[in-house]
């Protein structure tokens, strides 16, 4: 090639800009970032973080009274003269319109204060210790989101060796005026801290979407951000950012009461969902400009008057029509608990029918969004309640999202004979930890530390065969958990199934089951403050309901007291326990299966329940490599307890590809799958197995993976490869197109800020391996 541009089209022709002939893994080292001598002031930091650590979950203070906490002060004004043009048709936001801060500084890096008033200096943007996952990479744009506290540093990755450059955005969302009123969980003394970070569509716009430990819960639209950065500040990273531009705006702003956590958003339905402490799930629903869920009431309207001049039929269907903006409660009841993470469930059109809620006890809650009067349903933990074994994660997938594959060993990633039966509805995939190549770990010395050794040792040793017995498990659970699923709601399929599966025929929108057990949870009240009026021609407000009861409080009173708030909602829940009616709970979508995670194991649960349910155990283990812990002993105490927690899920449809990660600092890239196989007699039908963990054992020997937490993870497809305008931050720009198959960089964000990148695609061909490079 004679010239630059000659080589820049042939590369792009070919599909690709590099060639790799062996495993690669990009590491981008804290000196390359920050400087030499950033390990010993990191270890410093470390360690005092270190002794503020805690179980994340496990504060439940709802009583305490937070008075004497100082809440930051709320300096932001309300308005800009710079404001960005209004979008359309995402309907009102909520709360205040509060604008995100943008820290004009000419060195981003430079030494910094810690915030609250410590004194302490640190040379790098500091991380919040025991959160969920606070990384984020845009599906739309070369931008990557890391949470720093309470700020967001946005940044525009490249190869190594400096993945990550000088930031080209620091956004600092505020606080709301309620968030002051509650007590954050992890650190009183600054509260306003975030906890999780999503990237994901709202409707056909992309927003990166987060929660703080006071309960506050913002979101930008990432293209707003894009429009900031072309506007305001410099791309190359070689000079300093412009001082005082126009702030960013959060389009979305509000408060749970209490530390927030599980997020998810429903794009087709314009939905965003938080989970809390405060045990229930909050769904925020924009008004839109269409009445597509409007439920019909053409029958006999027998429901109980629950406001002045006002039926339950009649708020349901005024609720359902989407005419106004909803901020939706869903109470656990008293047997519920914090919920780390959540996730929608969608009816037969593709709307969001219901939120699957997990708490920390690995119970999941199925909680009806549009419907008044109905408690939700359970799938409980499938082990004995211990401090060890806790729910994580959740999420839904539809039966588009599993890979066709041929045989036993291709779906599930072992042999047929060493896959164990615990009972009649449920299989054990954990011999696979035997099949997965590049395994860092030794399974046998991390099996014989775990519960069951001699079952799977021998298992793989000697196999048994689908027509032999296995070695059996002592009996899991107890007596209250025995039945797959649990409900107040629903009737069993026959009378010798004690379990209370939800009916799986097709519903409408109106039950016409007995007002005396359909409206049995509903409150009553003569108030005509309460009265809600359809007022679809005029200015839309935000309205506040919770189905379960048909309340709907009035937004026009002032926020409780911490104190005050705890104990009304204390109250709620132990209301929902006390309900005796048997209502009906709406059909599941048989088509889906419903993934959890509790301490290093994976569990996929069928809502068809003649399919199997699968386990595969110890997937992300704390044990690290020989030599390793008494080296980095001075930087982090791991506990196994904590570090196993499988917290981080992404999912990449395209790729049939779950990535899990949990603070040991390692990932397992997982194939969902599908098969018309039978095992041990009884179809699986959906399955997945786990086909790599990274760091694989080479990148460990080497010591790339630190021995400190994983804070984050994120995954997007690469820039398309082929010349690109300065400044470019689509990831496709207009009119290219991609040749080959799509390649995918997964980042992993370490405490000590050392990141490492790998790339992942699919072959496209028979075999559809799965590549790492």
């Amino acid at each position: 090639m004679n010239t630059e541009a000659d080589t820049q089209q042939q590369q792009a022709e070919a599909g690709y800009d590099e060639v790799y002939v062996h495993p690669v893994c990009h590491v981008q080292t804290p000196e390359n970032r920050f400087g030499p001598g950033i390990r010993e002031s990191f270890a410093t930091h470390v360690n005092l973080l270190g002794m503020q650590g805690g179980d994340d979950f496990d504060d439940d203070d709802d009583e305490e009274d937070s008075d004497d906490i100082a809440p930051e002060d709320d300096d932001e004004d309300d308005t800009d003269d710079d404001e960005l043009p209004p979008l359309e048709g995402m309907g009102p936001v909520f709360g205040t319109d509060i604008w995100g801060l943008y820290e004009p500084m000419d060195n981003p890096h430079a030494p910094q204060e810690e915030p609250g008033g410590s004194g302490n200096v640190v040379a790098f943007p500091q991380t919040a210790w025991g959160r969920c996952n606070l990384t984020a990479l845009s599906q739309r744009y070369n931008l990557y989101f890391a949470a720093y506290q309470d700020k967001i540093y946005v940044y525009q990755p490249q190869r190594a060796p400096r993945i990550l450059p000088l930031p080209c955005l620091i956004l600092h969302p505020g606080v709301t005026k309620v968030a002051s009123l509650y007590p954050g969980e992890l650190d009183r003394r600054f509260p306003h801290q975030i906890n999780h970070m999503i990237v994901g569509n709202l409707g056909n716009l992309e927003i990166v979407l987060f929660a703080f430990d006071d309960g506050d819960v913002g979101a930008y639209y990432t293209h707003t951000l894009v429009h900031w950065i072309k506007t305001h500040s410099k791309h190359d990273g070689t000079g300093p950012l412009t001082r005082h531009p126009p702030k960013a705006k959060m389009f979305f702003h509000e408060n749970v009461s209490l530390s927030a956590w599980g997020l998810a958003i429903h794009q087709h339905s314009r939905l965003i969902a938080v989970g809390s402490n405060r045990h229930e799930a909050t769904v925020f629903a924009f008004a839109l400009p269409r009445h597509d869920r409007a439920g019909s009431v053409d029958e006999l309207d027998d429901s109980p008057e629950i406001w002045a001049g006002q039926t339950a039929l009649q708020l349901q269907k005024h609720f359902q029509s989407r005419t106004r903006t909803w901020k939706i409660t869903l109470p656990l009841g008293a047997a519920g608990h914090n919920i780390p993470s959540l996730a929608f469930i969608d009816d037969e059109h593709g709307n969001a029918d219901k939120v699957a809620a997990i708490d920390i006890w690995g119970v999941v809650w199925l909680l009806d969004i549009w419907k008044l009067g109905i408690k939700p349903t359970t799938i409980p933990a499938t082990q004995d309640i211990t401090r060890y074994v806790r729910g994580w994660s959740v999420m839904v997938l539809p039966d588009s999202a599993f890979k066709p594959t041929k045989s036993v060993r291709e779906a599930l990633g072992l042999p047929g004979k060493e896959i164990i039966p615990n009972k009649a509805s449920s299989l054990d995939i954990t011999c696979g930890l035997y099949y997965i190549k590049g395994l860092a770990v030794n399974v046998n010395d991390m099996i014989r530390s775990r519960p069951y050794a001699n079952v799977y040792e021998r298992t793989h040793i000697f196999g048994f065969g689908l027509n032999k017995e296995p070695p059996s498990f002592p009996e899991e659970g107890n007596s209250s958990q025995s039945s797959d699923w649990e409900s107040v709601s629903g009737d069993s399929d026959s009378d010798e199934d004690s379990s209370t599966i939800p009916n799986m025929t097709i519903k409408s929108s109106v039950d016409h089951t007995p007002s005396s057990r359909r409206w049995g949870a509903l409150g009553k009240s003569n108030s005509r403050s309460s009265q809600i009026k359809d007022i679809s021609d005029e200015v839309q407000l935000r309205r506040e309901i919770i189905p379960v009861f048909g309340e709907t409080p009035d937004p026009g009173k002032p926020p409780l007291a911490s104190t005050a708030y705890s104990r009304m909602c204390n109250d709620r829940q132990k209301r929902l326990s006390e309900i005796k009616v048997d209502e009906p709970q709406s059909q599941l979508p048989k088509d889906c299966c419903l993934l959890r995670t509790s301490a290093a194991d994976l569990e996929l649960v069928p809502f068809d329940k003649t399919a199997r349910k699968l386990a595969f155990k110890h997937m992300l283990t704390f044990l690290p490599q020989p030599g390793q812990l008494g080296s980095y002993q001075s930087i982090n105490t791991f506990s196994q307890m904590r570090s196993e927690r499988i917290h981080l899920m992404l999912h990449v449809p395209e790729l049939y590809l779950l990535v899990l990660g949990s603070e040991v600092g390692r990932v397992a890239l997982v194939t969902l799958t599908k098969t018309s196989k039978s095992i041990h007699g009884a179809p699986v039908r959906r399955g997945f197995r786990v086909d790599c963990v990274l760091p694989r054992k080479a990148e460990e020997e080497k010591r790339l993976r630190p021995f400190c937490a994983l804070v984050g993870m994120a995954i997007s497809p690469e820039p398309a490869p082929g010349p690109r305008a300065k400044g470019q931050l689509e990831l496709c720009p207009p009119g290219m197109t991609r040749r080959g198959p799509v390649v995918y960089r997964l980042m992993l964000h370490y405490a000590d800020h050392t990141i490492l990148m790998y790339d992942i695609a699919r072959r496209r061909d028979e075999e559809d391996e799965l590549m790492i490079f």
